[in-house]
């Protein structure tokens, strides 16, 4: 049976005023809460094992009724951190997905994603230039290296980009783990208590530092490959770009 974990413990500052006195996650557009979408599509496809990382105003999560987990150092910890809050839910056999809070994503995305028989599959966006085109005036600004080699498995992701030639694609805040995956993760992060990831200390470590680091630790990470629209709610900007709209509406199509 497939399990998910949504990571949504963050303030989101770049979201003020809108994240004054909600959680990131909780953020409004087209009068509705980010994580309802993530909600909608995960049981569209079956899953209803569904997991909440918390933090930031935690309670106002609780009308979900969704299983939670505390991320209690919300506030100087990143999501790497937040994740392995909920350790406890990679012990079940069947695949885990993992999805970040301020993400939307249609049926298609998470149906290859789910289709896909690796220990380790990240979804990534070939189309992001297009995207971060209307959200950047400079689309290296917050864009990040992603390489892959002609098995489609990842070789470098997470570093900052210096040219276009170093992002063949870009990472959505999508994945899935099989068992062999979740005991992948569980191991290399227990013993990266005595070890950095990717030169950081793990509670300050991003995801993509992780999976950098997995890197090269040996193990493969591979992509998954999309096209079709997703948004990312990042920025107060973001709400309301027209483009974020017409986007939203596309993946509501997929519905």
């Amino acid at each position: 049976m497939t399990k998910a974990i949504i990571l949504a413990a963050g303030q989101g500052t770049r979201l003020l005023p809108y994240t004054k006195d909600l959680p990131k996650c909780m953020v409004e557009i087209c009068g509705k809460p980010l994580i309802e979408f993530q909600l909608e599509v995960l049981r569209s496809c079956g899953i209803s094992d569904i997991n909440l990382v918390v933090g930031y105003e935690s309670q106002k999560l609780e009308s979900y009724g969704i299983p939670t987990y505390e991320n209690d150092n919300f506030d100087c910890t990143n999501m790497l951190y937040s994740l392995f809050c909920a350790e406890e839910a990679f012990q079940d056999d069947g695949d885990l997905i993992i999805a970040y809070g301020d993400i939307v994503y249609s049926k298609d995305k998470l149906k290859k994603l789910l289709s896909t028989r690796v220990p380790v599959g990240v979804v990534a966006d070939n189309n992001w230039k297009e995207y971060w085109a209307v959200r950047f005036e400079n689309i290296l600004e917050d864009a990040e290296t992603f390489k892959v080699n002609n098995l489609n498995e990842i070789i470098e992701i997470g570093a900052k980009a210096k040219n276009i030639s170093d992002i063949q694609s870009q990472y959505i805040g999508l994945i899935k783990l099989s068992d062999t995956g979740k005991k992948i993760f569980i191991e290399e992060y227990a013993s990266s208590s005595t070890q950095m990831i990717n030169n950081k200390k793990r509670e300050n470590a991003y995801m993509t530092d992780f999976l950098q680091e997995l890197i090269l630790r040996g193990h493969s990470i591979n992509a998954v490959s999309v096209n079709s629209p997703w948004i990312e709610i990042d920025s107060a900007d973001d709400l309301h770009l027209p483009s974020t709209i017409k986007r939203l509406r596309a993946i509501q199509n997929n519905l």
